[in-house]
């Protein structure tokens, strides 16, 4: 062989055992990477349990403050039923009306009241001196 060549493969071998160092020194790394990303998967996985928890504690107080919205709606429509009932009774107890006004209506005994098409408005203003303000 050739002094160039013999150099040639030198430069060649030195470059062969840098590439190895290198390669060497990735393959130590790779240990801790691979702990670093499992570490990382870990950590996600948590997260999102903690987040679907979290979501399913909130479906449930909101299903529970839809049913407490519901109940307090039918309790509103219940308490304005019976206070128009009230208003209307009272009207025609304290006006004294008497049976013309009363033939016009129907109590169920439900608290709901039966209405003929009448323009209650005329009823009042003529027999009770003043009109009723519907609470519907």
């Amino acid at each position: 062989m050739t002094e160039a060549s013999l150099e040639v493969t030198a430069r060649n071998c030195a470059n062969l055992e840098d590439e190895a160092q290198d390669l060497k020194s990735k393959l130590h790394q790779l240990p801790s990477q691979l702990q670093e990303a499992q570490d990382q998967h870990i950590e996600a996985v948590r997260c999102a349990e903690k987040t679907q928890d979290h979501i399913q504690k909130l479906e449930i107080e909101n299903a529970k403050l839809q049913t407490t919205v519901k109940k307090q709606v039918d309790k509103i429509e219940q308490l304005q039923k019976n206070l128009f009932s009230t208003r209307l009774v009272c009207l025609c107890t304290e006006q004294n009306v008497g049976r013309s006004l009363w033939s016009h209506f129907c109590c169920l005994g439900s608290g709901e009241w039966l209405w003929p098409d009448v323009h209650w408005g005329a009823i009042f203003d003529h027999h009770c001196k003043f009109t009723i303000s519907y609470c519907r």
